[in-house]
């Protein structure tokens, strides 16, 4: 089944925001070398709080939306494969069919070749009596009574 690792293991460790939080520190640094008043930097770590922060969400929707599809695909693999078992169920109850369909067929044509030869052997056993009749009326038309 897909995936072959759990969602988690894909993600990582320690996916909280906490765990993925961005330090501002060097920024701060930076800004301080270059002069920059402290209310600007404030501000500045702010911003790049604040990107971070809608960043990580649309990376946390997308995360769910990741898990989602793969439920969905894990599911439609479920459905595939009870489809196919139905499938092949159909196939075996269709050659089962077929199977005996011909035993039918194979033992009707052989109970009419049976009887043919039952009405064959009738028929001679009637020409054996109709060659004994005819012989009784030669034998009384040659006996005068």
């Amino acid at each position: 089944m897909f995936p072959r690792m759990s969602t988690s293991e894909m993600v990582g460790p320690g996916d909280t925001a906490a765990a993925v939080a961005v330090s501002t520190e060097r920024l701060r640094q930076r800004l301080q070398q270059e002069g920059v008043s402290e209310a600007a930097i404030a501000d500045s770590e702010r911003i790049v709080r604040t990107e971070f922060e809608v960043l990580h969400k649309q990376l946390m929707l997308l995360k769910q939306k990741q898990t989602l599809l793969l439920d969905t695909l894990r599911q439609l693999e479920k459905e595939v494969l009870v489809n196919l078992m139905i499938i092949m169920n159909h196939k075996i109850q269709l050659k089962t069919k077929l199977t005996m369909m011909r035993i039918y067929i194979l033992i009707h044509e052989i109970s009419c070749h049976q009887v043919l030869l039952k009405a064959v052997d009738l028929i001679s056993k009637d020409q054996k009596l109709v060659r004994m009749m005819r012989m009784i009326i030669q034998w009384m038309v040659l006996i005068p009574l």
